[in-house]
Formats: structure tokens, sequence, C-alpha cells
């Protein structure tokens, strides 16, 4: 094991308990970085233009799925619609497709448009978040 897996593996140790609850802004990382979030995250959310092509890749490579929700904004509402556009948009047809085949939920909300200042946390996260606490304490 490379001293890198090592790192990753840890970090994967030390993540693994909040990821039921938390929602990862995926912006533009490097394959190795998504292969290591992949394997625990559970809600991703996708900014309008995230390299599709290269989450589908890393999401085919994970043989144990954790993903549960995807997170994509609305503005790709007429590209999905729309099959010739989709069609050009072959990462974003393929990942929607893996998502799919998964049984993994894909939810469109609005996000913010300047992604580099991000304070924006997601309503319908935080929605279905305290949702799953309600229930799981039997109120």
């Amino acid at each position: 094991m490379s001293h890198d897996n090592l790192r990753d593996d840890q970090l994967l140790g030390v993540l693994q308990p909040f990821m039921h609850k938390t929602q990862i802004l995926v912006l533009d990382p490097p394959l190795t970085a998504l292969h290591c979030l992949l394997r625990v995250a559970r809600h991703l959310r996708l900014t309008f233009g995230a390299p599709y092509d290269r989450i589908v890749s890393a999401y085919k490579d994970i043989k144990q799925q954790t993903l549960q929700t995807l997170y994509l904004n609305t503005s790709l509402l007429p590209i999905i619609v729309d099959e010739g556009r989709l069609a050009a948009h072959s990462g974003l047809q393929e990942l929607l497709y893996a998502c799919t085949s998964n049984k993994v939920d894909v939810v469109y909300e609005e996000q913010p448009y300047h992604r580099r200042v991000d304070p924006y946390i997601s309503p319908e996260f935080w929605r279905r978040q305290r949702e799953l606490k309600r229930l799981e304490g039997g109120q």
C-alpha cells in the first residue's frame, strides 16, 4: 500500500461516520479525489458544468456504492428533457443512467450562481435530514 493510499484510507475512516448527514459539493476535483470521495459519499451536489464524465468514470469504478442522493442545478432540466441536447452531454447522460441503475435519487434545485463564494445550504437536503431525524426520533 502506498503512502497516498494510507492517507486516503485514514481520511475515509474519519469521514465515514458523518457521511449520512453531509452533503458534499463537487466542483472540479482530480480523479483520485473522486475515487476517494465516492467510496464514502452519500449525498453529492454538482454545479452546472461539473466534470460529469470524470464523475461517472470514478462512480463506475467503485464496487460498493454508497451514493444515495445527487443534487443537480435546475438549469440542467431543459437539457435533460430534450433528448437531443442531452445526447450532446454524454457525461451527464451516463451519470443520470448510472444513478437510475443504482437507485440514486436525483434532486433538481436552484443553486447559487457564484460557486467560489458559496454560502449555500441546500434547502431540500436539510428538509430531508430533518425528516429523517424526526422519523428516527419517533416523533
